[in-house]
């Protein structure tokens, strides 16, 4: 009779580890990073290549030849399979005004979006919770832009053209 203890204990565990394993991949994020034109600005502040995490955040890091204190802003629009579900998130390089768009609806109110400029690392990093951007499902597609002077007339996109590849969650 002592000896079922360790068996019915082992049956347990496995049936536990495979629990784990068969949990629903939503619960997991993915990133990849991804190459943009290397010269196709130039400003310093050229975008070389960007990072897209689908979260709990959905975040966007650019990685620039020599970001400078002229990067004013970075801003990226994010595309789900959903009909209408395109968000356009927005912040200063310092943190210091954050907006959130969808469609022509300006201003939506989001806690919680966050920009760090690392200056010495050359990257600007904007994210923002999944709660503010409709809570997507799956895959994601972003295009980010920084752009360094007040008026928007200069900035680099990333990809120049279109959106990123799909980023699964």
């Amino acid at each position: 009779m002592r000896r079922s203890h360790p068996v019915v204990l082992a049956a347990a565990l496995t049936a536990l580890a495979t629990a784990i394993v068969l949990l629903p991949a939503a619960a997991q994020a993915n990133s990849n990073t991804f190459k943009d034109a290397a010269h196709d600005t130039a400003n310093s502040n050229n975008v070389l290549r960007y990072r897209v995490h689908n979260g709990k955040r959905i975040s966007v890091t650019t990685h620039h030849r020599n970001l400078t204190k002229k990067a004013v802003d970075i801003q990226f629009e994010i595309d789900t399979p959903a009909k209408g579900a395109n968000f356009h998130v927005y912040a200063s390089a310092n943190g210091r005004q954050a907006l959130l768009y969808r469609g022509q609806n300006y201003g939506i109110k989001c806690a919680g979006i966050k920009v760090t400029r690392k200056l010495g690392k050359d990257t600007l990093k904007l994210s923002v919770p999944r709660t503010c951007v409709g809570r997507p499902k799956g895959k994601i597609r972003v295009r980010a832009r920084v752009q360094w002077n007040n008026s928007g007339s200069k900035g680099d996109w990333a990809p120049n053209k279109g959106f990123s590849p799909w980023v699964r969650r």
